[in-house]
């Protein structure tokens, strides 16, 4: 799929106009699409290389995390219930245990 030039200049510009992050956040989106533009019209031999953008690197370091705290709530979760059973268990035989007065 391909965007025309005009809407992907307005896109741009609209991204500047984002309060306190839109100049920085401009810069690297179009650095991007460059890289895309370069890489999907190249002539059929011809290598481009595969560096990866600043962009890229934000995303996939976010992407990381999110990974990492879905495992962490997962273990906790898991953690909890567990210790909710033992409770329980240590309940239940307390309660059955004769009472030495």
């Amino acid at each position: 799929m391909s965007y025309p030039p005009c809407i992907l200049s307005t896109n741009l510009h609209l991204k500047r106009a984002i309060p306190y992050v839109g100049s920085y956040v401009q810069q690297p989106f179009q650095e991007y699409l460059e890289k895309q533009k370069q890489h999907l019209h190249r002539k059929p031999g011809v290598a481009v290389a595969h560096d990866a953008s600043f962009l890229q690197t934000v995303f996939g370091y976010i992407l990381l995390v999110m990974v990492v705290y879905f495992l962490v709530s997962i273990i906790h979760s898991m953690a909890q219930h567990h210790a909710k059973r033992l409770q329980q268990h240590k309940d239940t035989t307390s309660e059955h245990r004769p009472k030495s007065d």
